[in-house]
């Protein structure tokens, strides 16, 4: 995490695909390569979900440096090699309100589990730990989510926070959906849509890994920017 001068907050990360965060105001930036990727829960709700990059099927959009002795190589057999870079991800501007989650993850996660299943799980957390309440406008996030989202701010899990909590239920689930052989998730969904032939069913094991980002608002006067 990385803290700049006045109210802007960055995160980044880099593994075999790329996402990354700024926040400004109640503004987020969000910009992924890949299909590393990420979606915004507000109100029990998906109000957006990034759309994996890929050149073909199961080939996705990565950060390389390729040298060019194998570009020549590449060449003589009729192809260049597939190089991706930083100006090739997708940029996206999402308002942030009180209560808002937001779910980064890498393809291992994407691959198994879908949305819809993530907002199951963050659903029933947020609502668990009293981090959504329940109002005349529907779900909204609570009064006590300043403290819920610090550390030791859950009863009876002084090593957790909200956000790290959801994290890890979100990881197991994705991890467990892998190695399951009878449960087919969106990978194994996409490959019977594509190759009906190959009777391909189950989980996909690949890289796991999730941050989860819970918009906190400063103090309970302050304004929040308007929905997006």
């Amino acid at each position: 995490m990385l803290a700049l001068p006045g109210p802007t907050v960055a995160w980044r990360s880099q593994s075999k695909t790329q996402s990354c965060l700024a926040s400004k105001i109640y503004l987020i930036k969000g910009c992924s390569l890949g299909d590393s990727g990420y979606i915004h829960i507000r109100s029990n709700a998906v109000r957006y979900a990034s759309s994996p990059q890929t050149h073909d099927f199961n080939t996705p959009y990565q950060l390389s440096v390729i040298p060019p002795k194998m570009q020549v190589q590449s060449r003589i057999f009729g192809s260049g090699p597939l190089q991706d870079f930083p100006r090739d991800a997708n940029v996206t501007h999402r308002h942030a309100k009180h209560g808002d989650v937001f779910v980064f993850a890498t393809d291992g996660v994407w691959d198994n589990t879908s949305a819809q299943e993530i907002l199951g799980t963050v659903s029933r957390c947020m609502t668990e730990k009293a981090g959504w309440v329940t109002s005349v406008l529907g779900m909204i996030g609570s009064k006590k989510l300043k403290n819920r989202t610090g550390v030791g701010g859950l009863k009876g899990q002084p090593d957790h926070s909200l956000q790290s909590l959801l994290a890890v239920r979100i990881t197991s689930e994705a991890k467990a959906a892998s190695k399951n052989r009878r449960r087919d998730g969106p990978f194994a969904k996409e490959v019977q849509r594509r190759y009906p032939q190959e009777n391909y069913h189950g989980g996909k094991a690949d890289d796991i890994c999730v941050l989860v980002v819970i918009a906190v608002e400063k103090s309970a006067a302050s304004p929040i920017s308007p929905s997006s």
